[in-house]
């Protein structure tokens, strides 16, 4: 069960969002999904279940798999990780390039190119991510 929180935002009942926590939406955070002090979300974001958005943490049109922890002074911008995936404090994820070309992505020989400006990271299912990086 979701409730509606504001303009395009949805929250799972069971998922604890602290008061000062900011979400603009659209947004859907999953259950039993913990979103904590200051955290701020941004775009479009889906926070999956058992997820942890931690202190000071900003995510901006992202998609977070189940049980993922970005648990302490984040960015993830423009990013999808996989289940349990976890980033240590203060780790980033960088979405603009720095030659301010177009994102291309590449799997084997294969160039798909994405029309994008910004593009952060692909995290697989239980990566780690260690602290500031």
């Amino acid at each position: 069960e979701y409730r509606k929180a504001g303009d395009n935002i949805w929250i799972a009942k069971s998922a604890k969002v602290a008061p000062t926590a900011c979400i603009n939406g659209p947004a859907i955070i999953g259950k039993d999904a913990e979103i904590r002090h200051c955290a701020f979300i941004r775009g479009s974001a889906i926070v999956g279940e058992g997820a942890v958005v931690g202190n000071s943490t900003e995510l901006k049109n992202v998609i977070l798999f189940n049980k993922v922890q970005v648990p302490h002074y984040n960015y993830v911008g423009d990013s999808i990780l996989g289940y349990q995936s976890h980033m240590g404090a203060g780790a980033i994820t960088s979405n603009v390039k720095s030659d301010k070309t177009l994102v291309v992505v590449k799997d084997g020989e294969q160039k798909l190119e994405t029309g994008l400006k910004k593009f952060g990271a692909i995290l697989a299912d239980h990566v780690e991510v260690g602290c500031n990086s």
